[in-house]
C-alpha cells in the first residue's frame, strides 16, 4: 500500500500529458475520425470541428478522472473497503485504462503512444496493489467481531478501532492507585471519623480535686 500513491500520482500525470499531446497528433486523430465516420458526409469545416471537441473531450475526461481518482483514493488510504471495489470499477469499467496499454500499438506518434501506454501501466500497478495479500492486511477492519452491524459494518467502517463498549453486568477493573502506602495510610487516617465512648455515655471532662 505504501506505493499506491505513487501509482496512482504517476497514472493521473501521465493521463493528462496523454490528452494534451493529442494536439500535436491531430493529423492522425483527423484521419481516424474522417475513416471511423465515412457515412456521415462531413465536409472539412465540420471535420475540423469534430476533431477539436474530440481533443477537448480527451483533455476534460482525464482531468475529471483525475479529480474522482483521488477522491476515491482519500478513502482507500483510510482504510474503506468498499473504495477498493468502486476504485476497480472506476478503472476498468470508466477509465478503460486495460485498453489504453494498446495505444503502445496504436498511434504512429510516439508521444502519444507512450503516454497513453504509460497511463495504463500505472492505473493498472495502482489497482494490483490494492489487491495484494498485504493490501488485505491493510484493509482488514481492527476488532471487526465486536463492531456493531457484523460483516457490513466492517466493510463500511474505517479500519481504525473506535473501542469496544464494556458488556453489561460487569464490573470495571479495579483502578490502581500511584500514591505510595504511606501517602494512603494518612489519607485514610484523615477520612476515618472520631471514635466514639460506649453507646450511651457522653464523654465528661475529668473532676478536679474537691468538685463532687
Amino acid at each position: 500500500m505504501q506505493y499506491f500513491p505513487y501509482a496512482l500520482a504517476g497514472r493521473g500525470i501521465f493521463s493528462v500529458l496523454a490528452a494534451w499531446s493529442l494536439y500535436g497528433a491531430r493529423g492522425e486523430v483527423r484521419t481516424q475520425l474522417a475513416n471511423a465516420n465515412k457515412t456521415k458526409g462531413w465536409d472539412n469545416a465540420e471535420l475540423n470541428h469534430q476533431v477539436d471537441l474530440v481533443l477537448r473531450a480527451s483533455l476534460l475526461n482525464a482531468g475529471f478522472l483525475v479529480i474522482l481518482l483521488a477522491l476515491i483514493a482519500k478513502f482507500v488510504w483510510d482504510g474503506k473497503m468498499w473504495a477498493r471495489w468502486i476504485y476497480l470499477a472506476v478503472i476498468v469499467l470508466l477509465a478503460r485504462d486495460e485498453y489504453a496499454l494498446t495505444a503502445f500499438f496504436g498511434y504512429h506518434h510516439l508521444l502519444p503512444r507512450v503516454l497513453t501506454g504509460l497511463t495504463g501501466v500505472f492505473g493498472l500497478a495502482s489497482l494490483v496493489l490494492l489487491f495484494l495479500p498485504a493490501s488485505n492486511a491493510f484493509f482488514r477492519p481492527v476488532g471487526a467481531a465486536a463492531r456493531p452491524g457484523g460483516l457490513f459494518g466492517a466493510l463500511v467502517q474505517s479500519r481504525v478501532n473506535p473501542g469496544v463498549p464494556m458488556p453489561t453486568g460487569k464490573t470495571p477493573p479495579e483502578q490502581v492507585s500511584l500514591r505510595k502506602p504511606e501517602q494512603r495510610a494518612d489519607r485514610a487516617a484523615t477520612a476515618r471519623p472520631a471514635s466514639r465512648g460506649p453507646r450511651g455515655k457522653s464523654r465528661q471532662a475529668p473532676k478536679r480535686p474537691g468538685q463532687r
